[in-house]
């Protein structure tokens, strides 16, 4: 790297400012910077990457002439592949003078006298042990690893069985898969384009119908190491329709260009028939059966154990005209408007209609299925909503909607037995049938007030008693049924669970947009602010600023807070809610000792003032070093912190009420300073610090959802936070999750990994350092050693129990990465779970301008995230969304004025050629160590900055210069408009969450 940089013409700042990356990264695409390729037969350096919208991947190279170009991804896999036969042909060269002995020596992978060349023995990273979850459908995630594809885009594939693979001819670059390793065919895949069409066994063959961009091959085989790191589980296991809409969102993160949807969207559909019909089969119920023989199985026939248990498909399914099949399926594109879920495709019922019965073979098992008989299963019966969208309203007052509008058919015949019913109902959920219809009488009762405009100021206080009631009545059923059937396996009663819950959910839907008005209520979202949340002062350079609080409160405003009546933006937080937060729920949160001790230091800072050296004294003082003063370096205050950090968690309580009690469906607290570092004690779960937190807003909220009504709460039993801040939130476990409770289950989305985690910085302030000494929370970045890990520390990289999912990304976060984890280990989590309310803890420092440097996500990205958690709260939880801000620190700073490297404070002109301004080094710039003032004109405009602040003490935002050159990238996209597409999706979602 360091000969290309001495060779490059171009100007790094300009390819930044145009959006490419110049530094590489341990992972994601632009670890490829500094690699070399042969192009147009010349040796060139790769020298930077970016990520386009509608191309995909681009890296530019450069040649010895300094000439460059850009190379899209298939591109640059030949151009690699190209330099690799180059190098190849020079060590044959080299190899060619070397004696027979030297050639035996290198030869432990097939070398020797017969084999000059041979290559050492491939290293295995397959686990012969490793069985993914979905492995009985036959239909798994996987890597794929030909030449034009894209390895961190986990594409659906078939696993072949092993009887299969016996039969079948495997390609010559596929060897025996062995211990460590399965066959998979993958489906629809996008990097064939313009190859032969395949059958589904991944063999080729040519289509006559090449029309509609039918020369595609629909099946591609590979041999996949069998590992965590390369396969994943089929995340639309056992629906029976495919939501078109979340397949966009799962799709815009992979970061492919728009064009590979439709190969997208088509494996998809392969994958959801394929894993439904060997679901029919009943394979499931046999998994635990067979499971001892298959890996006794593998054993003796040197296979992995998840060749021997993946279904083996009829012959006719694998050789069917899939592309003719897919053809007739409605087109979709990533622009066209939302569509309603696809059902999956019946492949047993197609089957059935070429003639004969066929059959599906399961492993060591005699055929179970009769693919003729299969369509003819009887379908339950779904009255819940009429024709045009909506729930039924009942036309008589007082007698409510009947219970088969809300819940399924097996739970109203337990619920209300009718006298033909041959199933025995325990009186205990007879009781609770009764207890339903009559809440559904209740809110009957009230529809001549919602009805009456004239009486529109008691909607807020009905709807609040009645949903309030709705969710104790979910609480209380959700008891019941697990006592009434105490004998009854898991798989079944968390069905029933699963039936109650959704039904109360819809009634909970159902009164809340029955009573909902223009400002309350569907399609309401509401953003929850402080003006004290801005006085808590940081030291100089410390990333945690107080101009974030006007930049996301700006940045709501763009995305259209404050401007309708539906749309909220809450200025201050009344004086009750602080009083909850200090009186009973932070006491459950942290310690007295924590909460003590915060207290008082912040009581003992001095009030801001300039001494005689002109020094601003009272800011940044540490609040969270231990006795010997370690560990507070990042998490400085001033005399107004306190009141700052409970004004946070008094947001996110009133937002929390809000949203349960139906006045809004979601909500945003814009507050600081963030929480999710701060545990019950002080540097939870062992981290070097509290990572600029002092109270933790989102476990505030999370326990204040579930604590008992009589207890000052809203009385919940189920709460997800998912955290999508780039560190892991060591506090938010701490307090939720030390041990496992069934209220929480806590969701991390995080870089780091084992071995590479927590550092407090060293830096001497020079432009390729991005970690000063003040700031421990964002170790790991660029200008680490090797040996400093990523904050907070190593308790992020296991999941210790249940309610607990931690998933890092490595040294970056990347959108492929983050659309993998959530279509499948959150997805998984959160539907297991069936949460009572969603909380996000939304930090914006894995955007790819961040001066952490530790994430590549785009301002779409983080909206697309927010897309599927709202989705996630749509399905369980009637929508219920509070979204908490955590970090993103990439608030713009002040403009080059005047030369290269200069900074001014704000009413400085420019200086003219040759000016001195005092610099340190005396040529008239700023040295890097300098601090500068940065509220600039460009600032102010940009985040909304009002003249009362410049008479504030808030406007002291002091740094070095190297952090203020980092922050420039920030003006074209950064923080700000990270929170805009945030609070968007947001307010969107709300008026998607109604009956």
């Amino acid at each position: 790297m360091k000969v290309a940089a001495e060779r490059c013409f171009y100007d790094p700042l300009v390819l930044k400012e145009d959006g490419w990356s110049t530094t590489p990264k341990q992972t994601g695409m632009s670890g490829y910077i500094g690699c070399h390729v042969v192009w147009h037969g010349a040796l060139a350096v790769i020298v930077a990457y970016i990520q386009d919208e509608d191309i995909g991947d681009m890296w530019k190279i450069m040649w010895e002439d300094k000439e460059t170009a850009d190379l899209e991804h298939n591109e640059l896999v030949k151009g690699l592949k190209a330099r690799e036969r180059q190098q190849e042909k020079e060590k044959r060269k080299r190899s060619m003078a070397d004696t027979v002995h030297d050639n035996q020596s290198r030869g432990s992978g097939g070398g020797g006298v017969n084999n000059p060349y041979g290559k050492p023995k491939k290293h295995r990273y397959g686990d012969p042990n490793f069985v993914v979850s979905s492995i009985d459908s036959g239909i798994v995630l996987a890597s794929p690893s030909a030449g034009d594809a894209r390895p961190d885009v986990f594409w659906p594939a078939r696993v072949m069985n092993l009887e299969e693979t016996k039969a079948t001819p495997l390609p010559s670059r596929l060897k025996k898969s062995g211990a460590h390793s399965v066959v998979v065919v993958f489906l629809s895949p996008y990097w064939t384009h313009g190859q032969t069409i395949g059958y589904a066994s991944g063999t080729s063959r040519k289509n006559s119908d090449s029309s509609g961009g039918g020369d595609a091959m629909m099946f591609d085989m590979e041999q996949v190491d069998a590992s965590e790191k390369t396969i994943k589980p089929f995340p639309n296991l056992g629906s029976d329709t495919l939501d078109v809409e979340e397949l966009k969102n799962a799709f815009r993160l992979t970061g492919l260009p728009k064009s590979h949807y439709s190969t997208y969207l088509n494996a998809h559909r392969l994958g959801l028939g394929f894993s439904n019909y060997a679901t029919t089969a009943n394979a499931a119920s046999r998994k635990a059966k067979h499971v001892t023989e298959c890996a006794s199985t593998a054993v003796q026939q040197d296979c992995h154990v998840m060749s021997v248990r993946a279904p083996q498909f009829p012959g006719a399914l694998i050789a069917f005209p899939w592309l003719h099949v897919l053809k007739q399926l409605p087109a979709h594109s990533m622009d066209a408007l939302p569509s309603d879920p696809e059902p999956s495709l019946n492949l047993a019922a197609m089957l059935s209609c070429m003639g004969p019965s066929v059959t599906l073979c399961l492993p060591n098992a005699t055929p179970v299925i009769d693919a003729s008989k299969s369509s003819s299963l009887p379908e339950p019966p779904s009255p819940l909503v009429k024709s045009d969208g909506k729930l039924p309203i009942s036309q008589s007052p007082g007698k409510g909607a009947p219970l088969y509008h809300f819940m399924s058919a097996s739970m109203v015949e337990v619920l209300s037995p009718s006298s033909t019913s041959t199933s025995l109902s325990p009186p205990e959920m007879s009781m609770l049938g009764t207890l339903l219809t009559s809440h559904l009488g209740q809110i009957a009762s009230y529809q001549s007030v919602a009805l009456d405009r004239s009486n529109h100021a008691a909607l807020p206080g009905i709807m609040s008693r009645l949903l309030s009631s709705t969710i104790s009545l979910k609480v209380h059923g959700a008891s019941v049924v697990k006592s009434a059937y105490p004998n009854v396996d898991a798989s079944t009663l968390a069905s029933f669970m699963r039936d109650w819950r959704v039904g109360c959910e819809r009634v909970f839907t159902y009164a809340r947009t029955q009573f909902s008005g223009p400002s309350i209520g569907v399609g309401c979202s509401a953003v929850l602010t402080d003006d004290r949340c801005r006085m808590h002062l940081t030291g100089p350079g410390s990333f945690e600023r107080s101009v974030r609080l006007p930049a996301a409160v700006k940045g709501a405003s763009n995305a259209g807070a404050g401007k309708t009546r539906d749309f909220l933006l809450l200025s201050s937080v009344e004086a009750e809610w602080c009083d909850l937060a200090t009186s009973k729920i932070l006491p459950m949160c942290h310690s007295r000792k924590y909460l003590n001790r915060m207290r008082q230091k912040i009581l003992a800072i001095a009030e801001l003032s300039v001494d005689a050296s002109g020094k601003v004294v009272g800011r940044g003082e540490p609040l969270s070093d231990d006795s010997d003063g370690e560990g507070g370096a990042d998490t400085g205050g001033s005399r107004g912190s306190y009141d700052a950090a409970v004004s946070g968690v008094a947001c996110a309580l009133k937002a929390v009420s809000m949203v349960a009690r139906g006045e809004v469906v979601t909500a945003f607290c814009a507050t600081r300073p963030p929480g999710h570092h701060a545990g019950s004690e002080l540097r939870a779960m062992n981290a070097p610090s509290n990572g600029f937190c002092v109270f933790n807003s989102a476990a505030a909220a999370a326990k204040y959802a579930v604590a008992p009504k009589d207890e000052g709460g809203l009385g919940m039993s189920r709460v997800a936070v998912i955290d999508f801040d780039v560190h892991h939130g060591n506090g938010t476990q701490e307090i939720l999750c030390k041990t496992y409770d069934p209220r929480f289950l806590y969701v991390s989305m995080h870089a780091g990994e084992v071995g590479r985690v927590g550092t407090d910085g060293d830096g001497d302030g020079s432009d390729d350092e991005m970690t000063p000494a003040s700031s421990v929370e964002g170790g790991g970045r660029k200008g680490a050693k090797e040996d400093e890990k990523v904050f907070p520390g190593v308790c992020g990289e296991m999941s210790p129990h249940p309610g607990v999912v931690n998933i890092p990304m490595g040294d970056q976060v990347t959108a492929a990465q983050v659309g993998v984890a959530l279509d499948g280990q959150v997805r998984t989590a959160i539907t297991s779970f069936m949460p009572d309310l969603i909380i996000l803890s939304a930090g914006f420092d894995a955007h790819r301008n961040d001066p952490l440097g530790l994430g590549g996500l785009s301002t779409k990205d983080f909206g697309t995230v927010t897309d599927v958690c709202c989705k996630f709260a749509e399905r369980w939880c009637s929508g219920r969304v509070v979204s908490i801000l955590e970090g993103g620190y990439g608030v713009p700073c002040c403009k080059f004025r005047g030369g290269e490297n200069l900074f001014l404070p704000p009413g400085v002109p420019p200086l003219e050629q040759g000016q001195q301004n005092g610099g340190e080094d005396g040529t008239g710039r700023v040295t890097p160590n300098e601090k500068v003032v940065q509220i600039s004109v460009e600032t102010r405009d940009r985040i909304g900055w009002s003249v009362e602040d410049d008479q504030g003490n808030a406007a002291l935002d002091e740094m070095p210069g190297w952090l203020s050159k980092q922050l420039l990238k920030c003006a074209e996209e950064g923080f700000l408009e990270c929170v805009a597409a945030h609070v968007g999706k947001l307010k969107q979602h709300a008026g998607i969450a109604r009956g």
